[in-house]
């Protein structure tokens, strides 16, 4: 009896350990989810809440000449600048967010790209260091890096998503099925019916060469997307032309990554 007790005593003290590290970790992604919706939304006050007062901020970058060039950063300075008035939104989206927890400390690393309006301006990583004050979560510091492209990662969902629109929209079936495993399944729901369109890579490129033989002058465009491990979900919109002009159609679409390939595709027809 005594042995039980303590066996599951010992589980309910994992298990309440379990939750409160999911609590915390859940704390500190909305406390960075708040930097960048007041980013996009303008709003330096709200951006600030998330931070200590006195945090210390760096950039990693290359300049014309290639050589590393380590950054000091000013809070208020950035902060000002989130503030002033722009004609574009200013939107950084982060994906593969990673938080590691112990006590009051936190650090977390994400990958991202930077916009203006709808223009890709830069990419790297950001990593913040938390402490946890008061019972809320705030960067004391923040490293990024700086680069024109992210594009050499193979892994990285959205390269590959950026590289299959490419493709398709070159009508390039190599670059098609390059990008896809052997193993590649694709299918599409239409009408609340799951249409499993093609089993295997050469089985893919035999259908998107009878595709491209059909449609003309087909062009993708990625609306928007999103970012959970190794799977992507985006809005999708392939416009055409047709007997009466140009046509289109939207869709949501969601691809799963495996050894650096897509392995699964799947669309929602709109």
């Amino acid at each position: 009896m005594n042995k039980l007790f303590l066996i599951l005593a010992l589980m309910a003290i994992n298990s309440h350990i379990y939750t409160q590290e999911a609590k915390e970790e859940m704390l500190i992604r909305a406390s960075i989810q708040n930097i960048f919706d007041g980013m996009r939304a303008g709003d330096s006050s709200k951006v600030a809440k998330s931070f200590f007062r006195k945090a210390v901020m760096f950039s990693n970058f290359s300049n014309k000449e290639g050589q590393p060039v380590v950054k000091k950063g000013s809070l208020d300075k950035w902060l000002g600048g989130i503030g002033s008035p722009h004609d574009e939104i200013w939107d950084e989206r982060i994906s593969n967010l990673k938080i590691d927890v112990d006590g009051e400390v936190a650090q977390a690393w994400m990958d991202y790209e930077f916009f203006v309006g709808n223009t890709f301006h830069h990419c790297g990583s950001d990593a913040f260091q938390l402490l946890k004050n008061s019972g809320e979560w705030k960067v004391v510091s923040g490293l990024d890096t700086r680069k024109k492209s992210c594009q050499g990662d193979l892994e990285s969902p959205l390269t590959l998503l950026k590289m299959q629109v490419k493709a398709f929209n070159e009508a390039n079936l190599e670059k098609l099925g390059a990008n896809v495993t052997e193993d590649f399944i694709y299918a599409y729901i239409d009408a609340n019916t799951l249409i499993k369109q093609s089993v295997g890579r050469d089985a893919f490129v035999s259908d998107m060469r009878g595709y491209f033989e059909n449609v003309k002058e087909v062009k993708s465009e990625i609306l928007n997307y999103t970012i959970s491990g190794n799977t992507i979900s985006f809005n999708e919109e392939v416009s055409w032309t047709g007997e009466k002009g140009r046509l289109s159609q939207r869709s949501m679409g969601v691809y799963q990554m495996k050894q650096g390939k897509i392995s699964r595709a799947w669309y929602f027809i709109q």
